[in-house]
């Protein structure tokens, strides 16, 4: 995540990073450093515990890029009422507690998921104005109605995906998500399918704003690849502006994730 203070330093924090996803971390987050000016940020890691020698190998890293690092443990007692299936985890559901984590200065947080490229200045949406709501986000573009009607969630209200998202922290500490997400579960374990994402959906119902696609560009679903290997991304007018895009989002399980190949 990228986080900002009330004083206007840009913070950065990554939650749910597990020992064997800092490689990809750490590219992403040099893809950032590539695109924008790193004095002013500063990276946050909620994670439940890692390895001295890897958070001194991460602290160099970020020290080469000029970005300043905290590391925020958290204790998975934090998610004894949450259910765990197979691959689901309770680092699944730190995304939940990002409000309660963070220090309460922070009034707004600008998350990305790790599977992402930064490809441009992310510099327009520091200061987006919230009009009011919990976070910003883009509109999932895959099969929305059937999530909708799977989570009994109105036909006419949008169904956000969660891999970027500038956060209202201001306002989502005020909404208990963590809480209510495992009451919720208790009821509805059945009904839950990209958990996490899932549960924001149900408890922000039209309490979120719309962000362009270039924001969270979903490679699986938006992005062609030409007969030349290159990729093709149009707008909704059909103009071509795959240039325009600043996070190209590896969305989806298996080989869509370039680090298997």
């Amino acid at each position: 995540f990228f986080f900002q203070a009330e004083d206007g330093i840009r913070d950065i924090g990554v939650t749910g990073v597990q020992t064997c996803a800092l490689p990809i971390l750490a590219t992403m987050l040099q893809t950032l450093a590539d695109t924008n000016d790193t004095n002013h940020l500063d990276l946050y890691l909620i994670n439940p515990g890692i390895e001295p020698v890897l958070q001194r190998k991460l602290q160099r890293f970020l020290d080469g890029l000029g970005i300043r690092y905290f590391s925020i443990y958290v204790d998975n007692n934090l998610f004894a009422g949450f259910p765990l299936s197979g691959h689901v985890t309770y680092a699944t559901y730190y995304r939940l507690a990002i409000p309660d984590l963070l220090p309460k200065h922070l009034s707004r947080a600008f998350y990305i998921d790790v599977d992402t490229c930064v490809t441009g200045s992310l510099s327009p949406i520091w200061d987006l104005d919230f009009q009011g709501l919990s976070l910003a986000a883009v509109e999932c573009p895959n099969q929305p109605v059937l999530d909708k009607k799977r989570l009994a969630i109105p036909l006419e209200s949008k169904y956000l995906n969660a891999g970027v998202m500038l956060m209202n922290l201001t306002k989502l500490r005020q909404l208990n998500l963590l809480a209510r997400s495992a009451d919720y579960l208790q009821d509805n374990f059945d009904r839950v399918m990209w958990w996490d994402q899932d549960l924001i959906n149900v408890f922000l119902q039209d309490d979120w704003l719309e962000m362009p696609p270039v924001w969270n560009l979903l490679t699986k679903h938006q992005v062609r690849v030409s007969d030349n290997y290159r990729a093709e991304y149009t707008d909704l007018t059909g103009n071509p502006c795959v240039d325009q895009v600043r996070i190209v989002h590896f969305c989806g399980g298996g080989w869509s994730k370039p680090w298997h190949y």
